[in-house]
């Protein structure tokens, strides 16, 4: 989902937004028979909410455009034609495409500045071994925040040639 703020204001909007998506803010794919939705009214299911997506980690925040990207990643049991659709029109569903990125992964804080000289420390490495970075950089998170920062993994990512 892409919300038009700092990266930080984005993050605490739009993760509560893939929150509720994942739990359980969707509607059935199309590919579920109307049968198969009057018989799973048990387990991680129920028909009024939607169904419950495990998350997976980690949620990465991205620029783009119009603001900052935030998302993660389905399980990869699911399929572009098997996955619930989300309710919340913010939310969209797509299948990335592999690349080749630098990463460089650290515990501790998440704020810009941190992740400003992490990102710099990356393109420093990536300078010395003669690869160019081809975008900006992401940042994926591993933890919850309630953990302690000192505790927490995060990386930086940078797309490479």
């Amino acid at each position: 989902m892409i919300v038009p703020d700092a990266r930080i204001e984005a993050a605490e909007e739009g993760f509560p937004q893939l929150f509720d998506y994942i739990d359980g803010a969707n509607r059935p794919s199309l590919a579920m028979a109307a049968e198969d939705l009057q018989k799973e009214k048990q387990g991680d299911r129920d028909l009024e909410k939607g169904e419950i997506i495990h998350m997976t980690v980690p949620v990465v925040e991205a620029p783009s455009n119009d603001g900052w990207k935030t998302r993660f990643f389905l399980p990869k049991s699911y399929t572009l034609q098997t996955i619930p659709q989300p309710v919340n029109s913010n939310i969209v569903v797509s299948q990335t495409t592999p690349r080749k990125v630098a990463v460089l992964r650290y515990m501790g804080s998440d704020n810009d500045e941190v992740l400003n000289q992490y990102e710099v420390k990356l393109r420093y490495e990536l300078d010395k071994k003669g690869k160019v970075a081809t975008g900006p950089a992401e940042y994926a998170f591993y933890n919850p925040p309630f953990k302690p920062p000192f505790l927490r993994k995060n990386e930086v990512i940078l797309p490479v040639e």
